[in-house]
């Protein structure tokens, strides 16, 4: 058997990082975040990517590997930690339960990702804690992939503000209430919630997530971003007296009309761990303005009385909810050589804890159970659940949703020496015997085995120079996807050298292998099945974005055999016959009276806008469809292949094209009395669009209805002699009208040919545009970021709100980024 494939060996040259399941990390955006002592990376796998892709970075692969394997690609970032401006907590406390020690040598302790489409340019914040309890919020700037990311607010002050004392107070009170502000503001972990489901359709635009974090006076505090890039203070929590040293998050069930609950694990300094439910609940409010009811959230608490493990002074080096589906969650919690599991009561399941020895996997002379853990990952095909420790080693265990316990390992059979033995001794990789025959190497994935194939791939990226003394020391792992690929990182280490090793010395190395093989049948089977389950389960309200989504998809599918190989499965998975839920979008016409055209109309048509171009589930599903579609066109093989992606993905973009259409009329019917003359040629545009050959009569119909209205306004701006300049668009070039005849390019009758906006179809007659990462389309900034140009005829308030709204593609759901 051939040797299994790395994907990825990318060295990275920084400061080593803290050991822990949270040093690699998924966004929602699908970016990798890796944490060191002093930077945090953001990786973005190239798959379905179609942007400035001679920037990606590609590592070198092993000779070894097979033909057919291709190397993956990363764009990459930095955020910078900012040592020289630590916060001052003596200035607030002298106490030495309040010192900070991580003041001296300032490092980056922890990172927290929110959801996708809270930032201004619709993607993922980063809530940055250094080892001063500094507590930072961090987004991209103009281009997510590998631009600057920014600092936007600092959480700290806030804090110190929240829980200030009052000014009436003694003296001696004031002190302790002091101390007690600085250790209710002196955050120890942190983590941020995915959105909730309050199962309403379509998903209300509001956030429901929560910055979730614990502190030194073993308060939770619960924090909400807002719009405005600050943060809104929810509720504190008092849960105990010592350090929350550890959080972890359920996620959110609904468990009644409109009610989210969730239950948050807090872990101690002390080794206990107390449970905290937090109960959300949407509340709609009637409105002055015809878009629906307004939004608001109300949060509540519950502390449960009882911990559910009690304090041993042993340290947590791992807390993390596992979601099983079908059954709930389990609680995962590691300890020094051991690790826990335990499970709330529920009919037909194991419940209460479980506790398990880990074993030494000797795969060189540093290796220890005692070692930190670095990844928890859950295999729900399979059930078991895989634990990597610091000193490289995997730990499997076996049916884990039903009766866990480790697994059998299999004894070599056939005379067959074991490679594991042979990786200790220091052996080569060129060297080895061969593997166990497939029915025992392919069938049985087990601890041994797992650590063995992890010390082989840390052997072949070191070039084969490795003898036992150095560990494979993993300090971040997780999967890649359903299919045994798995992301970590390594470094080598010399626990027995105890000489300095300045920072320039240290490397680590991403590396993206495969960890198990199945069968080829097997495997084609499953991720088929798994895409479908993808596209019919997506969901707005999770704000999670395509790429992020289909990662395992477009991972296996970049194989351009395997994906022409299952191009007619594919193709049958992708068609759609979704019913056009536009039809059903009311929105009851506005009447003004005196107030005219406010601000706060134009707020509420903007939520409304977000709410029906983004908030349908079926959208989202389509669009990831026809990014899947496109994908596959441009990787098959034969005229043939290409025309049958093409006829998938011209009716997927003929539907998208046709909901986003009535959808934007319909709104524009509802506001029609404060239309003003500026509006008018985006107006007249929707209604040619509306007439275009293809378009269904209804929407035509809808579309003659608009133009009828707006009939009187037209009539007054050409009484002004405004229609050359404001009701046809021109030529950037020679200023000779230009018909809207295609929604994507424009070509005048001198064959000058240009690109339209994908959200307002007017021409791009201005550098200063953004694009989407994943089909390229380009659209106008909003009115709100800097180099915002406008042509004249694009000057109405209808506009401004729409490109203010379209913070992502209309057409595949990704992300746009901006280049000047």
């Amino acid at each position: 058997m051939t040797s299994l494939p790395i994907f990825t060996a990318l060295n990275v040259p920084t400061v080593t990082s803290y050991p822990s399941i949270k040093c690699l990390q998924w966004s929602a955006d699908g970016q990798v975040c890796f944490l060191t002592k002093t930077a945090a990376y953001i990786m973005t796998p190239d798959h379905g990517i179609n942007f400035d892709n001679s920037s990606v970075v590609k590592a070198s692969l092993s000779k070894d590997t097979r033909d057919d394997e291709q190397a993956l690609g990363w764009f990459r970032t930095i955020i910078q930690l900012e040592k020289l401006v630590a916060f001052r907590w003596p200035e607030y406390s002298q106490e030495w339960g309040a010192a900070s020690l991580g003041s001296i040598d300032v490092t980056m302790w922890a990172v927290a990702i929110s959801p996708s489409s809270l930032s201004p340019d619709a993607g993922c914040i980063l809530a940055c804690l250094s080892s001063n309890m500094d507590l930072t919020l961090w987004t991209a700037a103009k281009n997510c992939l590998k631009g600057e990311w920014i600092k936007i607010y600092d959480i700290t002050p806030f804090l110190l503000e929240t829980y200030s004392p009052s000014s009436s107070a003694s003296s001696v009170s004031m002190s302790d209430n002091m101390t007690n502000q600085t250790l209710k503001a002196q955050v120890v972990s942190i983590l941020w919630t995915p959105q909730p489901d309050f199962g309403v359709s379509p998903t209300p635009g509001i956030n429901g997530s929560l910055l979730i974090a614990g502190s030194r006076a073993g308060t939770l505090i619960l924090l909400r971003y807002k719009e405005n890039q600050t943060v809104e203070h929810v509720h504190t929590i008092p849960v105990t007296d010592k350090w929350l040293s550890s959080i972890a998050f359920s996620g959110w069930d609904l468990v009644g009309e409109r009610i989210c609950e969730g239950y948050v694990a807090c872990g101690t300094s002390a080794g206990s761990i107390h449970l905290v439910k937090i109960r959300q609940t949407l509340q709609l409010t009637p409105s002055p303005f015809p878009f629906g009811p307004q939004c608001s959230i109300d949060t509540e608490f519950e502390n449960i009385p009882d911990a559910i493990y009690g304090s041993n002074q042993a340290y947590i080096s791992a807390l993390q909810w596992v979601d099983v589906p079908n059954r709930g969650q389990i609680l995962v919690h590691c300890k020094p050589g051991i690790l826990n599991l335990w499970s709330a009561p529920e009919d037909g399941w194991w419940s209460g804890y479980r506790s398990f020895l880990l074993q030494n996997q000797k795969i060189s002379s540093g290796s220890s159970p005692l070692h930190p853990a670095s990844g928890i990952s859950y295999e729900h095909r399979s059930d078991r659940l895989i634990l990597t420790l610091c000193d490289g080693s995997f730990h499997v265990v076996q049916n884990f949703s039903r009766d866990p316990s480790w697994e059998v390992v299999p004894q070599p059979q056939n005379g067959v020496q074991d490679d594991l033995q042979m990786h200790v001794d220091g052996v080569g990789d060129s060297q080895l015997q061969p593997e166990p025959p497939a029915n025992v190497a392919e069938r049985q994935v087990t601890s041994a085995s797992m650590s063995k194939i992890a010390r082989k791939m840390f052997i072949r990226t070191q070039g084969g120079d490795v003898d036992r003394t150095e560990v494979n020391r993993i300090t971040g792992a997780m999967k890649y996807d359903r299919s045994g690929a798995y992301l970590w990182v390594h470094e080598a280490s010399r626990p027995s050298d105890f000489s300095y090793k300045h920072d320039a010395k240290h490397n680590n190395t991403l590396v993206l292998a495969q960890m198990w093989e199945e069968s080829s049948d097997e495997a084609d089977t499953a991720l088929l099945q798994d895409l479908q389950e993808v596209l019919d389960g997506a969901k707005t309200c999770l704000a999670l974005a395509p790429l992020h989504l289909l990662r395992p998809t477009l991972f296996r599918l970049r194989n351009e055999k395997k994906l022409n190989a299952l191009l007619p499965r594919l193709l049958d998975i992708l068609r759609a016959d979704f019913p056009d839920h536009s039809v059903n979008i009311e929105i009851p016409r506005y009447e003004p009276g005196e107030v005219g055209l406010t601000p706060e109309l134009r707020r509420e048509f903007r939520r409304s806008l977000i709410q029906h171009l983004f908030g349908w589930d079926v959208l989202l599903r389509l669009r990831m469809r026809l990014g899947l579609a496109d994908f596959a066109w441009k990787l098959s093989d034969s005229d043939e292949k290409r025309d049958q992606c093409g006829l998938v993905a011209q009716g997927l973009l003929n539907n998208i094209s046709h909901r986003i259409l009535r959808s934007i009329i319909r709104h524009l019917v509802s506001v029609v009395d404060v239309l003003t003359p500026s509006d008018v040629p985006f107006v007249l545009r929707m209604v040619v669009q509306s007439l275009l050959p293809g378009s269904p009569s209804d929407l035509s119909q809808e579309g003659r209805h608009l133009s009828a209205l707006v009939e009187g306004l037209v009539a007054a701006m050409q009484t002004e002699g405004a229609e050359s300049d404001a009701l046809h668009e021109g030529c950037p070039a020679c200023r000779v009208e230009v018909p809207l005849q295609d929604i994507t390019t424009a070509v005048c009758p001198n064959g000058h040919t240009w690109a339209r906006c994908s959200v307002t179809t007017f021409i791009l007659s201005t550098p200063c545009v953004r694009t989407c990462i994943g089909c390229s389309r380009k659209a106008f900034l909003p009115s709100s970021a800097s180099g915002s140009v406008l042509p004249a005829v694009a000057q109405g308030w209808v506009v401004e709100e729409l490109l203010e709204a379209v913070h992502r593609c209309l057409f595949c759901n990704n992300s746009f980024v901006n280049v000047l």
